[in-house]
C-alpha cells in the first residue's frame, strides 16, 4: 500500500471524527439534547462510532456531558 495514501487517508478519517465532535459538541451548546441514534442518523454513522465520539469528549477532553435517559 502507497504510505502517502495511507497518510492522507488517516488525516481523512481524524478530520471527519473531528468535524463530527464539532457537530455534537454544537448541538449540545444550542441546547439540543440530542439521542445517538438521531445523531448517527444525521452524520451517517453507527450509534456505536456516536457513543465512541462522546466518550472521547468526557474522557480526553473532559467536557461536562451528561445522559439524560429522560429526555
Amino acid at each position: 500500500m502507497n504510505k502517502e495514501k495511507t497518510i492522507n487517508g488517516d488525516a481523512r478519517v481524524r478530520r471527519v471524527a473531528w468535524e463530527r465532535v464539532t457537530k455534537i459538541d454544537d448541538l449540545l451548546r444550542a441546547g439540543k439534547y440530542p439521542n445517538c441514534v438521531i445523531m448517527a442518523r444525521e452524520f451517517g454513522v453507527s450509534v456505536r462510532t456516536v457513543k465512541r465520539d462522546i466518550e472521547l469528549m468526557v474522557e480526553r477532553h473532559n467536557l461536562p456531558i451528561e445522559c439524560d435517559q429522560k429526555r
